[in-house]
């Protein structure tokens, strides 16, 4: 049940990434896949993902996948990376749900994941916009 889970998340997240401009990290800059003339300053990940999140299409067509792929209410895997310094924050939006920490090899990063019933994708979208608040969150 898990591996299915995580398997529709990551179709869901690599679908909706698919219908937005891409970025790729070439060398020492960050092009976009619609424009390869343009070249701008490089980006970190969280700069890309933010990119991608604070455009409304973005969440609108998420939103519409996890409703074409998720009959609900349902069981929803939640997954983020986070500096440590941001542990108490995220596991705040959490609020008393149970959530599993892992640490990096060299202690600077968190993983945390969490599993929660939601009953529709608004709380799905609700719950990452709250996480997106988190200084250097990267949803997974």
């Amino acid at each position: 049940m898990a591996l299915l889970a995580r398997t529709r998340r990551d179709r869901l997240f690599t679908e909706t990434l698919r219908a937005q401009p891409r970025w790729s990290v070439l060398d020492a800059t960050v092009r976009s896949a619609d424009d390869h003339s343009s070249t701008r300053p490089r980006r970190s990940i969280m700069d890309c993902q933010r990119a991608y999140q604070d455009d409304e299409g973005w969440w609108t067509n998420f939103q519409k996948l996890l409703d074409d792929q998720n009959n609900w209410p349902t069981e929803y895997l939640f997954k983020f990376i986070v500096p440590r310094a941001g542990l108490e924050a995220i596991q705040q939006v959490f609020g008393d749900h149970p959530v599993t920490v892992r640490a990096s090899s060299r202690g600077n990063y968190v993983s945390v994941t969490a599993k929660m019933m939601m009953n529709s994708s608004d709380e799905v979208v609700d719950v990452y916009s709250a996480a997106a608040e988190v200084e250097g969150v990267v949803s997974l």
